[in-house]
């Protein structure tokens, strides 16, 4: 049975429930998790960098599965990524409001337990004020979109912005980023939370097993005479049995040895 099978036999699929570059699954698979609502998170540089293998988000984007954009392991900027991810996935042609939804209102919903449309996106009387503020003051960003529609807004957003160009988060009518720092968030303690489960993932996978099992492949190889000629398998043979080395003068000639015939009685 795949994974899958077994944590839905476990009940341990339901749409709480979120896959993280999920690159084995089979049809089977995706019929659970689109029967169970789970949902994706894409990380594009863990992808690019880990696998070779082909991420179908298209597959998933058919079967109604949802999916948000993360940077990952490997990832420093959200906004880079995400575009990472418009460029690996140009046949979809994705809109810009698709893709910062996918790091926006997706996540916000599934993952701090957001409200329904109807009391948030918007500025207005007794409505939660879910806001993020982008600095417009720094010269290196100019705020130039080709119109003041929404969907051109989005594009230009998505083309030009960077997390560094988010002075202040504001949830529910609270600040929680202010002037690009973090309030009543001690950040030395999720450090220290994730250099934990770090060293705890490490442990559990066995790394140090398995990069002593690399060295010692490694070290075979070095050994492994299938691309040495005849006559450095020779020279080499007379090293390890302790003879003396041949002159250096004599260019690497291996001297010829006469077979030595017994007597037949």
């Amino acid at each position: 049975k795949s994974v899958i099978a077994l944590l839905d036999e476990y009940g341990l699929l339901d749409e709480s429930t979120s896959l993280i570059n999920p690159v084995y699954l089979s049809y089977d698979d995706l019929k659970i998790i689109t029967s169970k609502g789970a949902s994706i998170i894409v990380c594009p540089r863990d992808l690019i960098t880990f696998s070779n293998k082909y991420f179908p988000i298209d597959d998933y984007i058919s079967h109604g599965i949802r999916f948000s954009i993360g940077t990952g392991w490997l990832g420093e900027d959200i906004f880079k990524d995400v575009r990472l991810f418009r460029n690996m996935y140009k046949e979809l042609n994705l809109s810009s409001v698709e893709l910062l939804n996918a790091i926006t209102k997706f996540p916000f919903e599934h993952y701090f337990e957001g409200d329904s449309e109807e009391n948030c996106y918007t500025i207005d009387v007794n409505k939660k004020a879910d806001l993020i503020f982008i600095d417009i003051s720094d010269l290196r960003f100019m705020l130039f979109p080709e119109s003041n529609d929404y969907e051109d807004i989005c594009d230009f957003l998505l083309d030009n912005l960077t997390t560094n160009n988010i002075s202040d988060v504001m949830i529910n009518g609270i600040f929680k980023v202010k002037d690009k720092k973090l309030v009543d968030t001690d950040e030395s303690a999720i450090a220290d939370a994730i250099t934990e489960t770090r060293n705890r993932l490490y442990k559990s996978g066995k790394y140090e097993d398995i990069k002593k099992r690399t060295e010692r492949k490694q070290r075979v190889e070095k050994l492994d005479m299938s691309s040495r000629s005849e006559d450095e398998i020779k020279l080499f043979a007379e090293n390890s049995s302790g003879k003396q080395e041949p002159d250096m003068k004599d260019d690497f000639r291996i001297k010829s040895r006469f077979p030595v015939m017994k007597q037949k009685h």
